[in-house]
Order: C-alpha cells, then sequence, then structure tokens
C-alpha cells in the first residue's frame, strides 16, 4: 500500500480512537482552550502527519520492517533522556527500569532474530 494511503487510513483511525477515549474519560474539552493551545495543536498535528507518520513508512519500505521496529522500540528512551535534558524533568526508579527492560528486549530482538 502507498505510504501517503497508509498514513490517510492511520490518522482517520486515530482520530476515531483519541475522540472515543476523550468523550469517555471527560478529557476532551474544546471551549477551554485558547488561541495558542489551538495553534499548537494544529502546528503537532501537522507536523506528525506530514513529517513523522510517512517517514516511518519509507524507512520501513528502505530499511525493512525488523530494523524499523528495533529503531522505534528506542522512542521512549530518547523522550525520557529530551525530558531530562530540555524540561528539566528527573527520572524515577520506573524510568530506568523501564529503560533498561526496553534496552533488554532490543538486544534479545536483535540477537535472536
Amino acid at each position: 500500500m502507498d505510504y501517503i494511503k497508509l498514513t490517510f487510513y492511520l490518522m482517520i483511525i486515530m482520530s476515531i480512537g483519541t475522540y472515543i477515549f476523550g468523550l469517555t474519560t471527560d478529557s476532551l474539552v474544546f471551549e477551554k482552550m485558547d488561541y495558542k493551545a489551538w495553534i499548537l495543536s494544529v502546528a503537532i498535528s501537522l507536523i506528525i502527519t506530514l513529517g513523522a507518520v510517512p517517514l516511518f513508512q519509507v524507512g520501513v519500505r528502505c530499511e525493512g520492517a525488523s530494523t524499523a521496529g528495533i529503531v522505534s522500540a528506542f522512542e521512549p528512551i530518547t523522550s525520557i533522556i529530551l525530558g531530562a535534558v530540555f524540561l528539566g524533568e528527573t527520572m524515577g526508579l520506573v524510568q530506568y527500569i523501564g529503560g533498561g527492560l526496553i534496552i533488554i528486549g532490543v538486544i534479545l530482538t536483535e540477537k535472536y532474530d
């Protein structure tokens, strides 16, 4: 399937899922959003829609699903590190354990693949 078409279907499904989650948890509140929140929401949505998802699909096509999956496994670790460096967030025991489990999982996947 063409990656643009796949991105379209992924975005539709994720939008519906997010909408249903927001309704069922009462966390979907549009009235309280000011114009800055709307601008940031649209900007982030466009960056993800036009950048991250299509580029990931191209990466899967070029490098293969196995390599793309292994690289994707490092996304939570990258998020934690960037949060600590740029936002001053601290890492607790749970984050260290989670990061270690991810690294172990990637090593085992690479070793037995």
